[in-house]
């Protein structure tokens, strides 16, 4: 031993008062000073050259040992497989040292589940050389501490070091090592990274830890573990008696037990077992589904069994109900349809057809009596006929059965109009009873008759001379005869032939011929089809096919139809079977008649027979004499004068195959409805037999009324008692579970079918407190039959190391049992054989199986096929096994977008990046693990990470992303936002890479995310978790005590988002209670946001905050609080028990409250308040569901034709953010009015100190604007629009309708004084001339016009209730929205003043936020730090809503944090100092206004504070540039205010463009000099426009988030140096009056700085730009050009 380690030797050195804890960057110089000097060469070579830094960050487990001065004397890293080794032994896995190891040295013990290697030790400072071995042995103890699972730790002593060096590195510790013999060592050569004369040396920890014996406890034990007992609680001695012990002891049987960890001969630990379980009660409490309700899987699943048959009973009854409401909705539906009418009309026609027929026909034949007939007469007739017929018009069933079926009509005909209409379609002329088509015949006999009398006389030869008929002409004149009679005249009276002829084409398309018609087309259907053709002939599904000429058509296709339903088969589908067609009009040469007919076939006889007397020479025929012309002349001449047929228009009703098919289903459905129902007498037994043939050979079924029946008998069918009685073949079990008749509880189980057991008693002592998991297998071996351990404590009981083994079991949300329930199942014992490997071909089945219940199984299955089978995929795929079954299932990424990461969330705030390797991150896709090895998790991720070869593990979050059981072992990750001002893209040169780049790029398997631009300068749409193998060896401490939160205001968010950023602690039982939900689940778009918002959250940091998954969040308020019993009761009577509540609601709008209202949304409804409908205030928790798009309020606002106003009254931001969510909700501008009130309405009759009301005003009723320039131009905008203004009026009546809905609301007008006479009337208006107005503005018909709707809307307004002063206003309107003052909410005050917690205008709290009760704290608005501290408040306010309430929210958390950190546990109370917190952040508030501008204004909340009596003198003028075009509301306003030293204390924006909100917010507190001069270059008009130079390039730095951090270490670093602190002496005595520092002050005092402080200032800002050129590329530094 060299002599120079005397000197480290210390005899004295006392071990008991070193410190071990993991180890932490910072102890990094310490570490590498413990090597000696000229030694460093020796731990490298031993220890394969380590980094220190980076086996910190990235080792396994790291310990730092430290002595009682807090210097570090002793450092270990322990890794999960040995040192040096690299690459893969199998070609599959990382660091896979199992299979090697146990064949070289046979030794199957050892595993990475149970073992560690010891990768690096060093002790020196005041431990010497000889004494390091007590501190190794003390790490050791700690490792197995920490670890309780490791059996012993391995070292790879590298058989390529020096003897020398090993023996000087390992000797001082070589006692705690045995060698392992290496049988095999030729394996070692095909080792990488292992010299193959490597030894390997085993610590035991038996060595360092006694052996722990479990037995059953004895009388004889009682003294050991009555000392344990009571030294960690005294609570059980006192409530169970001195002696408890022994009588647990003594009590043991065969349903108790007791076992006792012994060590040597001492009892330390106690278990008392039970069998005696309550299960029903348990399964009352918690969420046991998965767990069998801790029941006999036999028993559980004869439950399932029974409720599964209880279900599908249900199932049944409910499909049978729903169907036989669906048949009769359609069987309602189809009555009132048109062609159910015709079916009634046609029925009601045919029993009455030969009263109807003979009346008819006497009319026809008695010329007298139809001479009489006129159309009142027929109308009276027909009047009669169907004076029992009704039309059928829909039910009162409709209101309670509503429906949007198309088919459901209300025929607002009358049955005789109806009748006329139904005959049209069987060819009844138009308007034939108005005269139209009446004998349609006449004459056209008689000319047939002279027609035929002329030829007659051609033939005869008997035509007479001209002299002849002259003569004959003078003799009739003479007698009169030559006047022409009328007996050609057409009747006047009413023709019933046509109607006859109709009527019988109607009536004869009966039921049975339609039944007849359908079955005949069904089976020719082959045939149809081909009618269906183009043009080409080719068959088509087009209509092209005329259903008049249907008939026809078929005739000649074969398809012989009787010839009334050939003629009529377009009206029978027009008429019955509402076939759908398309009319198209064209031209068609007229059809000949018969006589036309006739005529031209004896033409052609004559011809022929002219022709063949010609041929014979017939000379015979008489010859013409004199002027006589041959009758064929005349004939010739006659047909000559006739004009040649012209082409007539014909209307086509074209239709095709598909609607034609779709008119016999619909036409068959109708008439089997309508027979069904009894209105049809129709037999159509016959086509129902031949369709239910042609349904059983898997023909088309059609007919959708009867397949509604054929479902209801079809489930009659196949819904049978599946079970028939037997759910278990265990005939006990049977008989139990036979009896439940629900699907939520449980049969009282029998003994025999529990499966669980309880530990009733434990404790431990604490030094062996690590090794309590040992009593477990012993545990279950006492109750062999029994699968599931549980233990119950009080939710504030601390996790022991015994529950870390145990699941935590979620509560149901109606439970109050106050103990939390830990569960264990038998089989996680075997946690020790999990082994985790690639998956291969044969496991694909068994993974199926593992996700078959899972939601995105299809996607978790397609990437590990996609994995295991394709060796190019991005992706690995693990699996975990226990022996050959799979019980988890991991997808890891091959590589990340790491630089996407970097850029996009704050990953460095959490790991050094620079100490991992680049290839060592990976993406988790997908998690799936067997519930029983839940608590495997950790080990699982760190055996993922080892046989990956790599460090770090993330997993994202998206908007759809299923969340695993393994996201509670991670970290969340805040993300980054990217430096901008106004939300635009940076203008700068971007880098892109050479191409050839990207072709080798593209040859290697891609990363995941690979497309991820880094710089994409937005964030990034999911949220992001962590985690890293040396986070994983440090368990989370689960600490279950009850946190109640009331309000989701940025006080309460912000102490929940503080909790759940404590990386080693975990909270189970963290409730928010949110009214009306969290505040981003409203609305998508910040257009549709109906309210202001403050600064502190943006909407898109809420949604990545996703409170909704990692705590409890009720929809609810509380209205009281029970102390003695630790609950609050919500509005709804739900208890909700706390162990510490935090009260974090804010101040509420309190106008509707002070007349004697409360908003639609608060219930319970107090007993002196009222509520109307349309009544809202701002702050209503339900006000987004009261406003919603569709909902009955919005349908009001919304109507088209007679839009409801709205009134908004408030003179805050809010009042302007409602109505630009009501505008995007599509409310008219013109019906909204913003009435403005006073400044002091309904507030000053709380208070009895008007300076006091004063000096609260800003706070509780500030105005929208803190510049009335912006005020005026917003409301020159608002008029523009078409809103009313109202300023300076007081709201004082609410008046509602009958029906209790708003319909007046009552202002007074503060600018008119009150001694104004009273007016009886409105002027220009009185009853007269509205009455005359209203009927100037009625049609003829009654109906209002469109132009007269907004006049008497606007008359509407002004009608008189009562008489009104001239100083009051009554608004007619249907919603009034409140955004007044506010204050505490009163079930709020009611709660805290019936609980005797003090309140003195506010809440009042201590320093720490703690109330009168210790368990109670709070913050926010609500809330006034106790007067006592006004002397130390140094002139800052003691309310809370003066202060930014995210930061309020983090220092609340870290008081109560202070309760529930160990490390602070033993913290005297009296050490804390006793001062008030001091608050930096600013304050400030947004929202979108109309025309979607955007507003922001933040403000100081830490302005300079003087000497009492001095005033700060404005020594600056404000910045204000308004580029905010009026016309087009497009551009930028801008303004900055200064304090007399120059530091900005206000920013207000509104504009058109979004800006950054968070710099904004840079730059309250910054120093106008850091806006580069901006306020002179401004003044002199060198920059016209502020906002787009505040976004170019040199200002992005500004915006930077870690900028603010940088200027504090600048400050921090340099105010030190002395020509600093010359310079603030003199401005600190040039501020002593409170004159500040000018403009022209800083200039000369800038000129006071030492250049190397200068350079100092330089060098820092642009080492700052380097470390952040991801997020400030647009920056030049040579060498940093490109991230």
């Amino acid at each position: 031993m060299d002599g120079n380690m005397e000197i480290y030797q210390h005899e004295d050195f006392d071990f008991d008062s070193i410190v071990l804890r993991r180890a932490d960057p910072d102890d990094c110089d310490q570490i590498i000073n413990l090597v000696e000097i000229g030694k460093d060469d020796v731990f490298n070579r031993v220890y394969s050259y380590p980094k220190i830094l980076k086996l910190i960050e990235t080792a396994y487990l790291a310990i730092t040992v430290l002595d009682r001065e807090g210097h570090v004397v002793a450092f270990a890293a322990f890794e999960d497989h040995p040192q040096g080794m690299r690459g893969m032994y199998d070609d599959r896995h990382y660091n896979c040292w199992e299979q090697w190891f146990r064949k070289a040295f046979e030794v199957q013990e050892f595993s990475t589940f149970n073992s560690l290697w010891m990768t690096y030790f060093i002790a020196g400072g005041s431990i010497g050389y000889k004494d390091q071995k007590f501190a190794f042995k003390k790490i050791l103890q700690t490792v197995y501490t920490s670890l309780a699972e490791s059996i012993g730790i391995l070292f790879l002593m590298r058989g390529d070091a020096d003897e020398e060096d090993v023996n000087y590195c390992f000797d001082p510790i070589k006692d705690f090592f045995q060698e392992i013999n290496c049988t095999h060592r030729e394996v070692l050569k095909d080792v990488r990274g292992v010299h193959f004369s490597s030894r390997v040396f085993f610590s035991s920890r038996v060595l360092v830890l006694p052996f722990i014996e479990i037995r059953d406890a004895k009388q004889e034990d009682h003294d050991d573990l009555a000392d344990v007992f009571n030294s960690q609680s005294e609570t059980v001695t006192e409530a169970y008696g001195e002696y408890f012990i022994a009588e647990l002891i003594a009590a043991q049987s065969d349903t108790n037990k007791a076992l006792v960890a012994q060590v040597k001969d001492k009892a330390v630990g106690l278990m008392g077992l039970t069998s005696e379980v309550d299960v029903k009660l348990l399964h009352q409490c918690f969420e046991l589904d998965s767990f069998d309700n801790l029941l006999k899987p036999e028993f559980m699943n004869a439950v399932r069994q029974r409720r599964e048959h209880i279900l599908e009973e249900r199932r049944k009854q409910a499909e049978e109900q729903r169907l036989q409401e669906l048949q009769r909705l359609k069987e309602e539906t189809m009555k009132c349809n048109i062609i159910a009418q015709r079916i009634s009309l046609q029925e009601f026609l045919l029993a009455r057809e030969q009263v109807i027929t003979t009346k008819i026909d006497e009319y026809l034949n008695n010329d007298e009596e139809a001479k009489n007939l006129d159309r009142k007469a027929v109308e009276d007739i027909m009047e009669q006929w169907l004076s029992e017929f009704h039309l059928t018009q829909p039910t009162e069933y409709f209101l309670e059965h509503p429906t949007d079926d198309y088919e459901l009509v209300c025929n607002i005909q009358s049955e005789q109009e109806f009748l006329m209409t139904t005959l049209e379609i069987f060819g009844l002329p138009e308007r034939y009873i108005d005269g139209n088509g009446h004998f349609p015949d006449w004459g056209q006999e008689k000319k047939d008759d002279r027609l035929a009398a002329a030829r007659r006389r051609a033939l005869a030869n008997k035509q007479k001379t001209k002299k002849t008929n002259a003569a004959l002409s003078k003799l009739k004149r003479e007698r009169g005869l030559d006047v022409k009679q009328d007996t050609d005249q057409k009747p006047t009276h009413f023709d019933l032939g046509p109607f006859l002829k109709a009527l019988k084409k109607f009536l004869g398309c009966n039921g049975e011929m339609r039944s007849r018609l359908r079955s005949q087309l069904r089976q020719e259907m082959h045939l149809i089809k081909k009618i269906f053709v183009d043009e080409y002939g080719e068959p088509s599904f087009k209509k092209c096919v005329n259903i008049q000429e249907f008939g026809k058509k078929l005739n000649e296709k074969g398809i012989m139809l009787d010839p009334q339903v050939s003629e009529n088969i377009g009206a029978i589908f027009i008429c019955f079977g509402d076939i759908q067609f398309e009319l198209k009009m064209t031209y068609r040469m007229p059809e000949e008649s018969e006589e036309e007919k006739r005529a031209a076939a004896l033409k052609k006889i004559k011809e022929e027979e002219e022709k063949k007397a010609a041929a014979e020479g017939d000379t015979k025929k008489k010859k013409p004499k004199g002027n006589d012309k041959p009758p064929e002349e005349e004939e010739k001449k006659e047909e000559q004068k006739k004009e040649p047929p012209q082409p007539i228009k014909v209307w086509l009703y074209q239709t095709s195959i598909h609607d034609l098919l779709l008119s016999i289903d619909k036409m068959a459905d109708y008439d089997y409805v309508l027979s069904d129902l009894g209105i049809m007498r129709a037999d159509l037994t016959d086509e129902k037999i031949k369709l239910a043939g042609k349904l059983e050979g898997n023909q088309r079924q059609t007919l959708q009324a009867r397949g509604i029946g054929s479902q209801m008998s079809q489930m009659n069918q196949s819904v049978i008692n599946l079970h028939n009685g037997v759910y278990s073949d265990d005939q006990f079990y049977n008989d139990i579970v036979t009896n439940l008749e629900d699907l939520e509880t449980i049969p009282d189980p029998p003994e025999k079918a529990k499966n669980a057991f309880a530990i009733t008693l434990f404790c431990m002592e604490a030094a062996f407190d690590s090794r309590s998991k040992d009593f477990l297998k012993y545990a279950f071996d006492r109750f062999p039959d029994r699968d599931y351990l549980i233990v119950t404590q009080p939710h504030t009981v601390a996790e022991n190391s015994l529950l870390q083994k145990f699941t935590l079991v979620q509560k149901k949300s109606e439970n109050t049992f106050s103990h939390v329930l830990y569960i264990i199942h038998r089989d996680s014992l075997m946690e020790q054989d999990l082994y985790v490997e690639r998956s291969v071909a044969s496991d694909l089945d068994k993974v199926k199986d593992l996700i078959e219940n899972l939601d995105d199984k299809k996607q978790i299955y397609d990437a590990v096929y996609e994995a295991t089978l394709n060796p190019d995929s991005p992706y690995l795929s693990f699996v975990t096994r226990i022996d050959d079954e799979v019980v988890g299932i991991f997808v890891l990424a091959k590589d990340i977008n790491l630089d996407y990461y970097k850029s996009h969330f704050h990953i460095q705030d959490s790991i050094l990046l620079n100490e991992h390797e680049r290839k060592a991150h990976t993406r988790l896709l997908y998690s799936v693990i067997n519930p029983i090895f839940e608590k495997c998790t950790r080990y699982i991720i760190k055996e993922l990470l080892r046989l990956s070869a790599n460090t770090c593990l993330y997993f994202e979050i998206h908007d759809r992303t299923v969340i695993p059981n393994i996201f509670h072992e991670l970290i969340h990750v805040r993300s980054r936002r990217f430096p901008h001002f106004l939300d635009r893209k940076w203008d700068h040169e971007r880098y892109t890479p050479d191409e050839g780049q990207e072709e080798d790029k593209d040859k290697t398997i891609k990363a995941d995310g690979h497309d991820r631009d880094p710089q994409d300068e937005v964030e990034s749409p999911f949220a992001l978790c962590f985690t890293t193998k040396r986070l994983l060896s440090e368990p989370k401490i689960v600490k279950n005590s009850r946190i109640v939160v009331v309000g989701a205001s940025d006080t309460g968010i912000s102490f929940i988002e503080a909790l759940l950023s404590i990386s080693y602690l975990s909270f189970s039982n963290i409730v928010l209670i949110a009214p009306g939900g969290l505040p981003h689940h409203h609305f998508d778009e910040k257009k549709f946001n109906l309210k202001a918002y403050s600064t502190s959250y943006t909407h898109q940091e809420l949604k990545r905050l996703m409170l909704e998954t990692r705590v409890r969040v009720i929809n609810a308020r509380m209205v009281d609080i029970d102390r003695s019993d630790k609950n609050i009761i919500l509005h709804d009577e739900t208890i909700i028990p706390y162990d510490t509540l935090v009260l974090a609601m804010g101040i509420q709008d309190k106008t509707l409250n002070s007349l004697g209202y409360v908003s639609r949304g608060i219930a319970p409804l107090p007993k002196d308040k009222r509520r109307v409908e349309g009544l809202l205030s701002i702050d209503d928790p339900y006000l987004y569901q009261h406003l919603r798009q569709g909902g009955n309020l919005m349908n009001a606002l919304t109507n088209r034709k007679k839009p409801q106003n709205c009134v908004i009254y408030g003179r805050g931001l809010q009042a302007y953010c409602a109505i630009q969510g009501l505008v995007q909700r599509g409310m008219r501008a013109e019906q909204i009015t913003l009435v403005i009130p006073g400044y002091n309405c309904h507030v000053k009759d709380s208070y009895d100190d008007e300076d006091e009301m004063i000096a609260d005003l800003p706070f509780i009723n500030p105005p929208a604007f803190d510049d009335e320039y912006i005020e005026n131009k917003l409301h020159k905008m608002l008029e523009g629009k078409g809103i009313k203004i109202v300023k300076n009026a007081e709201l004082l009546q609410i008046l509602e309708d009958e029906e209790n809905n708003l319909e007046f609301v009552l202002f007074k007008l503060l600018d008119i004084p009150d001694e104004v006479e009273e007016d009886d009337e409105p002027e220009g208006i009185d009853e007269k001339s509205e009455h005359e107005s209203r009927l100037d503005g009625m049609n003829g018909d009654g109906d209002m016009g469109d132009g007269d709707i907004e006049r008497s809307q606007q008359e509407e307004q002004v009608v008189q209730k009562k008489k009104r002063k001239k100083n009051e206003l009554e608004l007619q309107c249907r919603v009034l929205i409140t955004a007044g003052h506010r204050d505490v909410d009163n079930d709020v005050f009611n709660a805290i003043h019936n609980n005797g917690l003090v309140y003195n205008g506010r809440l009042i709290v201590d320093k720490n936020f703690q109330t009168t009760d210790p368990s109670i704290f709070a913050a926010g608005s609500l809330c006034e730090f106790s007067g006592r501290y006004k002397a130390l408040a140094q002139g800052r306010p003691l309310r809370m809503d003066r202060y930014n309430g995210r930061e309020m929210g983090s220092r609340l958390a870290k008081s109560v944090f202070d309760i529930y950190d160990p490390a602070l546990n033993n913290q005297d109370p009296s050490s804390m100092e006793d001062e008030l917190p001091t608050f930096y952040l600013p304050q400030g508030q947004g929202g979108v206004l109309p025309k979607t501008l955007i507003y922001y204004h933040i403000k100081t909340t830490n302005p300079l504070i003087l000497k009492p009596g001095i005033v700060e003198r404005k020594n600056r003028k404000d910045l204000v540039c308004d580029n905010l075009k009026e016309d087009s509301y497009i551009g930028h306003f801008i303004k900055f205010t200064f304090n007399s030293i120059g530091l900005i204390d206000s920013v207000t924006y509104m504009g058109s463009e979004e800006v950054i909100l968070q710099s904004l917010w840079a730059f309250v507190g910054l120093h106008e000099n850091y806006l580069n001069t901006l306020t002179a270059r401004y003044e002199h008009g060198i920059i016209p426009n502020v906002a787009e130079f505040l976004s170019e390039n040199w200002a992005i730095a500004l915006y930077h988030e870690w900028f603010g951090d940088f200027c504090l270490r600048m400050r921090q670093s340099i105010q030190g140096l002395k020509d600093v602190q010359i310079i603030l002496e003199k401005a600190f005595n040039g501020t002593k009056d409170g004159e500040g520092i000018s403009r022209d002050t800083f200039k000369e005092l800038k000129k006071m700085l030492d250049s190397k402080t200068v350079k100092m200032i330089e060098d820092e800002t642009l080492e700052f730009i380097k470390v952040n050129m991801n997020h400030l590329p647009m920056y030049y530094i040579p060498g940093e050009e490109f991230p």
